[in-house]
Order: C-alpha cells, then structure tokens, then sequence
C-alpha cells in the first residue's frame, strides 16, 4: 500500500502564498465581488409548508370574522332589547298580501300590551285589526314593494284592546324582512293637545278684551296681537304677524315706538309712557302705552308684551274740565259775591278775590284761618253750631251773620251754603256764597224809621186822611 502525499496547512500555504495574498486585497479593496450561491428550488415539502401557512392564516381570518360577526350579533342582541322605542320584525305572506310577526322587542311588548310568545308567527291583521285604518298595514306593503323606507306620524291606533297615538318607521332589511320601530306618543300627543287648547283659550281671552294687545321678538318684529289691535291698525292678525312697526304704523310715529321698544329690551322690567297712535280710518287716539319683557325659559329676553289703553275720551274731558274750571274760576272770581271754602275742620281752604278785598285781606292771608274768626264774636256759636249740624247731614238754611273787616268795621252778609263730600261721599268741608246786604239793610232802616215818622203825622195830624185803594176801597182813617 503506497503511502500518499500529504501537506499540511502550512504547507500549503507556503507553497501558494503570491496567489492567495493578492485576491485578499482586492477583496478588501471593494473590487472582487463574492461568489453567489446558487438558488435551491423548492422541494415537495418547501410547497407544502407554504400551502399549510396559507390555510393557516385564512383560518385565523375566518375565526375573527368569526369574532366580529358574533360581537356584531351580540350587539343586535343588545340594541334590539334595550332600545328604548319599540322594535318590531315581520315577514310577507302571500306576495305582501299579510304579514307576520317574526320577532318583538320588550320595548314594543310595553308598547303593544302584549307579550312576544303571543304575537311571534300571527298576522299583523290578527293581532292589530285596527292596522288598516290607521295606514300603517298600508306602508307596510310600500316600503315590502319599493324597498323605500317610510314614516308613519302622528296616528292613532284604536281597538277595542288598546287606544294609542303611535309614531312609525319601516325599513327593509336585504334579507327581505320589514322591520317597524314604532314609538308610543299619546302622553306628548295629549300634552301637545292641552298645550293647543290652552293657547286657544288664551287667545279667545285676548280676543275678548277690548283693549288693543300685541308682543314681538327681541328684533321688534310682532309675533301676534287681538283682535282688538289688529282692527285698530286696519289689518288681519296675519297680516300683522312677521312685519315691525314701521310696517304697521306711519313712519315718524313708529320711530318713537322702535326707539322706546329697544330701550325696553335693553333694560328690562316694566314700561309706561302715552303717545299718540294713529288708528286705520286716519283718526289719532291718545294711547298710554303698558309694556314688559318677557323671558326665555334661561332667563334670557325674549321679547315683549304691549297694552294700549285709549284715554282719548279722559283727555278730552280733561280738556273739557279744564276749560269748564277756567271759566268757573274767571266766573269766580269776578262776580261780586264772597264765596270761600273750609275743610272738615270749618278752616278756610279758599277765598275769592272779592272776599279778600271787601274784608281788606290779600288773597292767601286768610286761608287756614277758623271761619268764625271774620264773623262778629256774637255770631260765632251761631256759626259753630250751623257748621256741626251741616257736617252731619243736616240742612242748613240761607242765614244772615255779620262779617268783621280787617280795619274792625263791619258789614251785614247773608250766606247760601253747601257741604262738599269726597270721592267717598262723606262730608270734607263747607261751600259759602255770601252777599253784602249791608246797603239793603240800611235802606231797609231807613224804610222802617221813614214809615213810622209817616205814622206819627198820620196819628197826630188835625185833618180827616184816609188810605183809599184802586177800589175805593178804605184801609185807613
């Protein structure tokens, strides 16, 4: 056996050192690309393994499709029995001719007073006769034709188990089923119609009282009036609701009225001021304006609320009064009468000018002085007396007193008077007209002291006299 030739490492190296040095450095130097090793092709089992990783992974899709599908479910479950308005699914029979109940949630067993074992499988017609009437048996065959849902508002379903005003929406699934979610409104039905009579009583209220009332919105536009004001402004509350003042009253009086309805929003409260207004047959009244704002549910303005009460009939006997009382004053106090007043008390309130002057007082020198104290002191009980027994209702005849001037000379006056009463008709005072009769009783006098020196004569003359009327008739001798 022949011995074969070895080297070692070392050796090889030794041997071939000029060839191995230079592809090194070339290699380091970037310029000597590394060998590529030649791709495997697959085997069998290569495939196969890829195969088993695919199926894998749709595995793995399919179970969180899986997953979501059932939370998808889990959350139908859960929207369909605790949705608060009532969830019902049907089925068509006979090509939409009926339909039956596939399912109910608790909500519409509240709703239907019905239990779900009871409905499930029956005809809607069977359970609610009263379906057709009401118009939803009818929507039901619409939305199961056209796929287009609908909605039923605002109905009243009535049979002779229930009586409901019910509120629906009908959609069709993809699988073919209706579905209904239905809501029970008769508590807002019922609110909404004491809310409507409410208002119609309030407005036959406002249309029954005579006096003009409107409000408007915080822009001034009129929101609505009565009767009462749209006949003054010569226009239908239609025609009023939506317009602002300028489009109901002439232009420079519905400035005023703009200009105190801004002040008004801006402040709030209450409101009262008097301004004409001119009606629709051109006629101007005299108008005290009420006005208040009124606030939002927040406490927010929302507008405000107007009253016109027409005092034109009260200005116009005011005016009237007015002229009356000037001519009674000038009257008064121009006539040579002496008239005054007193009050409970019997002190003087008023004199006239001729009272003062005949007594030779300035006007008010006299006023809350006692009556009685410009009579002579001897008619003063008199007087006093006289003014007790008026006061309680007594009457008073005309009676002749003296007066005291302010020089103490005096003059005779005879007195007309009358108790005033207040608003209440109880006595407040003492009305006088007197009248100097100082003259007359002084030519009466004279009359008098004449008369009886014409007696004397008459007695003691020496001659035959006798007093004959037109009659021949003697009445003296």
């Amino acid at each position: 056996m022949s011995k074969r030739k070895t080297t070692s490492a070392g050796d090889a190296g030794s041997q071939n050192p000029p060839k191995a040095a230079p592809l090194k450095r070339m290699a380091a130097a970037g310029k000597v690309r590394k060998p590529v090793k030649p791709r495997k092709r697959p085997t069998v089992d290569s495939t196969l393994r890829t195969d088993m990783e695919t199926v894998t992974d749709q595995l793995d899709q399919a179970v969180m499709d899986m997953a979501q599908f059932s939370r998808g479910i889990l959350l139908y479950h859960e929207l369909f029995h605790h949705a608060v308005t009532g969830v019902a699914i049907y089925q068509a029979r006979d090509d939409g001719k009926d339909f039956v109940f596939l399912d109910v949630n608790p909500t519409g067993e509240r709703l239907n007073r019905i239990t779900k074992d009871e409905i499930v499988g029956r005809s809607i017609l069977e359970v609610f006769p009263g379906v057709r009437e009401m118009g939803l048996f009818k929507m039901l065959q619409q939305v199961w034709r056209t796929g287009v849902p609908q909605t039923l508002p605002f109905c009243e379903y009535r049979d002779d188990r229930i009586s409901q005003w019910v509120e629906n929406y009908v959609f069709k699934l993809p699988t073919g089923e209706l579905v209904a979610i239905y809501e029970d409104i008769t508590a807002r039905k019922q609110a909404e119609d004491a809310l409507k009579e409410k208002s119609l009583l309030v407005e036959t209220l406002l249309d029954t009282i005579p006096t003009p009332i409107f409000y408007k919105d915080t822009k001034g536009v009129y929101l609505g009036c009565n009767r009462a004001f749209a006949e003054a402004m010569g226009l239908s509350k239609e025609e009023i609701v939506g317009r602002n003042v300028f489009g109901v009253s002439p232009h420079p009086l519905a400035e005023q009225y703009r200009n105190r309805d801004e002040a008004l929003l801006r402040q709030g409260g209450m409101q009262t001021y008097e301004y004409p207004v001119q009606y629709a047959d051109g006629s101007r009244h005299d108008i005290v304006f009420n006005k208040a704002a009124f606030p939002r549910a927040d406490g927010s303005t929302a507008g405000l609320v107007g009253l016109m009460l027409d005092v034109s009939v009260l200005r116009e006997a005011e005016r009237s009064l007015q002229r009356g009382e000037e001519r009674y004053r000038s009257l008064i106090e121009t006539t040579r009468d002496l008239i005054y007043t007193t009050d409970r008390k019997g002190c003087i309130t008023y004199t006239n000018p001729m009272l003062a002057r005949t007594l030779g007082y300035e006007d008010h020198e006299l006023e809350g002085r006692p009556f009685v104290d410009i009579l002579a002191p001897e008619y003063s009980e008199f007087a006093r007396n006289v003014f007790r027994r008026a006061m309680k209702g007594g009457s008073v005849p005309i009676y002749e007193a003296e007066m005291v001037r302010k020089d103490g000379t005096r003059l005779s006056v005879e007195f007309n008077t009358e108790t005033i009463l207040d608003a209440d008709g109880s006595p407040a005072g003492r009305m006088g007209i007197g009248r100097d009769v100082t003259e007359r009783r002084r030519a009466e006098q004279a009359l008098r002291d004449n008369e009886e020196e014409l007696a004397a004569i008459y007695e003691n003359a020496p001659l035959i006299m006798m007093l004959i009327d037109e009659t021949w008739t003697v009445h003296k001798a």
